[in-house]
């Protein structure tokens, strides 16, 4: 009877049918997400030989593996050896950190090394050497600040120098030295609702 009461009231009774069709399809969503392929960033790399823009037919992919995704490429040449810094975001922790890709001539992957990572997302690693030190300043939006750093073991060991600008959500941020003064280039996120692409 009670059963009959809560159906009157109009509270939505579910048979074997329709609760069976809903366990199958939701088994059918969660199997989805584990087959169906992440949409995949890739690298591009090959020699430019001087042109403004690349030749794509000389390019070729540099896939990361299926965990990851690499972004915000940063080149670097180190002792005679072409080394990429990149954004590597960690689906499993859906935050990104620096690493370092190290290329043969055949623009295949040696090595892949974490350059540095924190407990809060890093991406775009601006890589700059001033007075025989090298320095990055990666992307640290999710701190409000941009935050500068200086390698002290190549390419895995960097010490945080200090904040350039604080209280600020700047993005990709890009410097500068132009006749004998330093500009900052940098995207700042102005209202709430707004783009940070913006």
């Amino acid at each position: 009877e009670d059963f009959h009461r809560e159906e009157a009231k109009g509270a939505k009774v579910f048979g074997v049918r329709e609760v069976g069709a809903l366990i199958l399809s939701q088994a059918g969503r969660a199997l989805e997400k584990q087959i169906r392929p992440k949409r995949q960033w890739v690298l591009m790399a090959g020699e430019s030989a001087g042109r403004l823009a690349p030749d794509w037919d000389a390019l070729r992919p540099i896939v990361p593996p299926r965990d990851v995704y690499w972004a915000d490429p940063m080149g670097i040449v180190r002792e005679g050896r072409l080394q990429i810094l990149v954004e590597e975001y960690v689906y499993k922790t859906r935050r990104g950190r620096i690493a370092c890709l190290t290329l043969d001539e055949q623009e295949r992957v040696t090595s892949n090394q974490v350059a540095l990572e924190r407990p809060y997302h890093l991406s775009y690693p601006f890589v700059f050497e001033h007075r025989g030190e090298t320095y990055m300043i990666p992307e640290t939006a999710s701190r409000r600040a941009v935050e500068l750093y200086r390698c002290t073991r190549w390419p895995d060991s960097w010490e945080f120098v200090h904040a350039l600008m604080s209280g600020i959500y700047a993005v990709n941020s890009t410097l500068l030295n132009f006749n004998g003064r330093w500009w900052l280039f940098t995207n700042v996120k102005g209202e709430s609702d707004a783009s940070s692409w913006d």
